[in-house]
């Protein structure tokens, strides 16, 4: 009975807040200069086409439709799973496996066809100061560590 009671209470407490929002909406209208309601939503030309893939895209590869649960999509660009493969050796790629080359451009690859940007001379230079740095900075380390630790057995 009390579980009844608590259910009219929200059924009535529904009714009356549509009522209110109904209201307020006529009031809206009112001051708008339109008594009409809103008209609904044009219907779609074609129920099914917008249920079954209208507005599905093409495969990037093959360019035939890719429906969600045959697909992947990568870069703003899908591909069926099937043709989701390097461009160069056909190897079937995962999200995980596949790559994009360093020059842009719109083809995916696995890691061992992927094209690479060649090293420059400027490059070169900049990775081998990297490296000579890297190499001081750790001996430095070593040569402070060294230090430390005779310090420490001086003091015991």
């Amino acid at each position: 009975q009390a579980a009844e009671s608590v259910e009219m209470d929200r059924t009535t407490k529904a009714a009356q807040l549509t009522k209110d929002v109904r209201m307020v909406n006529d009031q809206v209208r009112k001051q708008q200069g339109s008594d009409k309601p809103a008209s609904p939503k044009p219907a779609a030309k074609s129920s099914l086409a917008s249920k079954f893939g209208a507005a599905t895209p093409n495969c990037h590869s093959c360019q035939k439709k890719a429906y969600p649960a045959e697909r992947v999509d990568i870069e703003g660009r899908c591909y069926h799973n099937a043709c989701f493969k390097c461009t160069d050796c056909n190897t079937r790629l995962t999200l995980t496996t596949f790559k994009v080359s360093d020059f842009g451009d719109q083809e995916i690859f696995c890691h061992k066809c992927v094209p690479k940007v060649a090293p420059t001379q400027a490059a070169e230079s900049v990775e081998m100061d990297r490296t000579a740095k890297a190499a001081q900075m750790t001996k430095d380390v070593r040569m402070v560590n060294d230090q430390v630790r005779k310090m420490e057995l001086g003091n015991s």
